[in-house]
């Protein structure tokens, strides 16, 4: 069993989400960290939050995994906008437990996206359908929708309700909104 802890710039579990923030998820997918800790700061419904097994001392090395989610009240869904597992903890079940503890935590659909799953000129294809199948497996649905960011494309793929393509243009728009802040414009430096 994992505990779910918010954190925060005082948080003692921040370098543990960082190390698998940039552990486990690739550079050119990942936004700087300090521009994921301002919006925390600057936005009740953006978390980032450490899973650390109930049994274990809130420290950074006992962090198993992290999420990054944003759970605006104008939107039907959260968005799961990063999930990471810890190399050693990962095929344990913690990602599946991280992916329950969310949608119990938000209450309502959960949408997220991944790389295209069938680019024939992938070079981590395996990768990407491994991925998918944990999703899969977890109740996620792809759908016919895209999202792009900085000219790459991704799958939207949604556990819990049928998304329209109106839905994840108000999910664009909002992380627009949320990522072109002045107030965060120097973290992205």
């Amino acid at each position: 069993m994992l505990k779910a802890i918010d954190v925060t710039r005082g948080s003692n579990l921040l370098p543990g989400v960082i190390d698998v923030w940039e552990t486990v998820l690739p550079p050119y997918e990942r936004i700087p960290s300090e521009v994921v800790v301002r919006l925390t700061e600057l936005h009740e419904y953006v978390t980032l939050t450490a899973y650390v097994a109930e049994s274990a001392d809130e420290t950074p090395e006992n962090v198993l995994g992290m999420s990054y989610v944003i759970d605006a009240p104008e939107l039907p869904f959260a968005y799961l906008l990063y999930l990471g597992v810890k190399p050693e903890s990962q095929g344990q079940g913690v990602g599946s437990e991280i992916l329950d503890l969310i949608k119990a935590r938000t209450g309502q659909p959960v949408l997220l996206d991944v790389e295209p799953i069938d680019d024939p000129h992938a070079e981590n294809k395996r990768q990407r359908q491994d991925r998918w199948r944990f999703y899969q497996r977890n109740g996620f649905a792809k759908t016919d929708l895209t999202i792009v960011y900085d000219e790459e494309v991704f799958q939207v793929l949604i556990c819990g309700m049928d998304v329209t393509s109106a839905q994840v243009e108000a999910l664009s728009a909002k992380k627009d909104e949320l990522f072109y802040d002045s107030r965060i414009a120097d973290a992205w430096e």
